[in-house]
């Protein structure tokens, strides 16, 4: 789960040379916790499931003396010895882990070329990684929304994180400044089915769902006590929104598996379909049984139709 700063919240102090204003403007810590004390019961507490035992079983104390109007030693007292504070793991989370552990591993692998490039790289290559970063951090963010059940807004950005790759893989192959000023990411969709051959149909399923398209934006009523209701987010959403993420994973490894091999012949690299169809048949797998949304179930299996475009030989 993603941790909300409250409006009092006094982020990380601006950095040197920030504005005037930027006081009044904190950036919020970039923290996302796994875990929650207690919902219900009191203030609620994010942790992370990597948190020493002990550190977690005080912040349960120190919640408990502020109800308990004790100290927190007191409090302490409360809680059994026996009380174990073990991870549970959480298939969602390994598949977020394993999604970004990988985009990690390639845009690190990228880095790492590039520090050791003898020769000025073309300016191409230079501002086509700046988007391949930032590409990066939009599917983290992508996750971020998909964690608390918001489909639509996971797809607005995951379309323009497909924009991002795009770019960056067409400006790579160029040097000059104004070429490169003329390229239009929404027009290098077709170029970039070329690296991946599922872009193009996930692009379209982003766009219809960023673009309030009827065939997508249907699935966001429902009828509660006789009215019709808006779902802002619900974990049908997040589970279709994981599907999607999956497959923006793959092409993301796949642009820089190209970038890679176009830049050393010691990098030819090919991402085989292993760990994505694999995470794309587990979530089928969890999601099928389920007689009560038929929909999403149609979904998912529609994007795991799209994900194994990607092992269609390129163009």
């Amino acid at each position: 789960m993603t941790s909300i700063a409250p409006d009092n919240f006094n982020g990380p102090p601006p950095a040197a040379g920030a504005p005037s204003y930027a006081k009044d403007f904190p950036l919020y810590w970039d923290i996302v916790f796994d875990r929650i004390t207690t919902p219900g019961m009191g203030w609620n507490i994010g942790y992370q499931s990597t948190f020493p035992e002990q550190l977690i079983r005080r912040l349960t104390a120190a919640r408990m003396s502020v109800q308990m109007g004790v100290s927190a030693r007191t409090a302490e007292r409360y809680i059994p010895e026996e009380t174990r504070y073990e991870a549970e793991a959480k298939l969602d989370q390994e598949m977020r882990s394993s999604c970004l552990g990988l985009i990690d591993k390639h845009a690190e692998q990228l880095e790492a070329l590039n520090e050791s490039a003898r020769s000025r790289p073309a300016l191409g290559l230079i501002i086509g990684d700046n988007g391949i970063a930032a590409a990066r951090y939009s599917v983290k963010l992508c996750f971020d929304l998909a964690d608390i059940g918001s489909l639509y807004q996971t797809s607005a950005v995951a379309r323009s994180c497909l924009e991002q790759l795009a770019w960056s893989n067409a400006v790579a192959k160029l040097d000059d400044i104004d070429k490169i000023q003329n390229i239009s990411a929404q027009s290098q969709i077709a170029q970039l089915s070329k690296v991946n051959a599922s872009s193009g149909r996930l692009y379209g399923w982003f766009s219809r769902h960023s673009h309030w398209a009827y065939d997508a934006h249907w699935k966001s009523f429902d009828e509660i006590d006789g009215k019709v209701a808006v779902i802002n987010r619900s974990v049908h959403y997040k589970v279709q929104s994981y599907a999607a993420l999956i497959v923006l994973s793959r092409i993301f490894c796949d642009v820089v598996c190209a970038q890679l091999a176009s830049r050393s012949s010691e990098n030819k690299i090919r991402m085989e379909p292993g760990p994505f169809s694999d995470l794309m048949a587990t979530l089928i797998s969890v999601v099928s049984p389920s007689r009560q949304d038929r929909a999403t179930s149609d979904e998912i299996r529609n994007l795991a139709d799209i994900l194994a475009l990607s092992a269609t030989p390129n163009a």
